[in-house]
C-alpha cells in the first residue's frame, strides 16, 4: 500500500480530496451514494443509524449481526465489520477512497464488491485554529459542529470536535412508540492526538463517541 498517481492506477477509484469533501459537502458514507457511480448507499428501514452500502448491485441489505458485508468499509486502516452505526458524521475527513470491484489481495474475503477508504486529518502541530458551523432547514433541522486545533509545544497537539444534528421526521405515527418516523437526533465527540517527538517516529491516538437516538424511518 502506497501512494499512486491515480490516472496511473490500473483499478476503478475514486478519490475525494478534503477540498472536494468540503464542497460537495460529504460529511459521511451517507452522502457518497450520489457522488459516486455504481455505490448506492440507503438507511436501513428498521434503524436510521445503520446504512447499508452496495457497488455494482452487491452488498448485505440486511442488519443482521452474523452476516458479513462485501463491501468493506475502513477508517484509517481499521475494518469497521458492520453497518450498525456507520450514519455518524464526526471524523475530520482528509480524503476519501471508494475501490469499485473485488479488493482481496489488499483487503481480504469481505471486499467482494470493492472498499471504501476513511482517511481522518492528524492534528497540526505548532498551529491553533477553530472553526464553528451551523445548518438550519425545514422540520426544525439544526446541525452544528465545532472544532479546535490545540498544540502544546513544538511536537504535541490535540484537536477536538463535537457536533449536534437534529431533524424533525415528517410522518405522524398513530400507533405505540415515538410520535414521529424519521427523527433525527445525534450527539457526537472526538478527540485525536499526535505527538511527534523526533525525526520520523509519530504516534497518533483517536476517542470518538456517538449517541444516536434516531426514530425508525416510515416504510411503506
Amino acid at each position: 500500500k502506497r501512494e499512486e498517481n491515480l490516472q496511473n492506477t490500473p483499478i476503478s477509484i475514486a478519490a475525494f480530496s478534503s477540498e472536494a469533501l468540503e464542497t460537495k459537502r460529504i460529511a459521511s458514507i451517507a452522502d457518497l451514494g450520489t457522488m459516486v457511480p455504481n455505490l448506492q448507499v440507503s438507511p436501513h428501514p428498521n434503524t436510521g443509524t445503520t446504512v447499508r452500502a452496495m457497488i455494482r448491485g452487491i452488498g448485505e441489505p440486511s442488519a443482521v449481526q452474523t452476516r458479513d458485508n462485501p463491501v468493506a468499509v475502513y477508517v484509517d486502516g481499521v475494518y469497521v465489520g458492520r453497518g450498525q452505526g456507520l450514519a455518524n458524521e464526526l471524523a475530520e475527513l482528509e480524503r476519501v477512497e471508494v475501490l469499485r470491484g473485488p479488493q482481496g489481495t489488499l483487503y481480504g474475503r469481505n471486499a467482494t464488491a470493492g472498499a471504501i477508504n476513511f482517511i481522518t486529518k492528524a492534528p497540526e502541530l505548532g498551529e491553533f485554529n477553530a472553526q464553528q458551523g451551523f445548518t438550519f432547514g425545514r422540520f426544525n433541522e439544526f446541525r452544528s459542529r465545532t472544532s479546535v486545533n490545540l498544540p502544546v509545544g513544538d511536537t504535541l497537539a490535540f484537536d477536538l470536535a463535537y457536533v449536534i444534528n437534529k431533524k424533525d421526521g415528517f410522518v405522524q405515527n398513530r400507533g405505540a412508540g415515538a410520535s414521529r418516523f424519521g427523527d433525527v437526533d445525534r450527539k457526537g465527540v472526538r478527540v485525536a492526538a499526535l505527538w511527534k517527538p523526533i525525526g520520523e517516529f509519530e504516534a497518533r491516538y483517536t476517542y470518538d463517541s456517538t449517541w444516536l437516538e434516531d426514530t425508525s424511518l416510515y416504510v411503506a
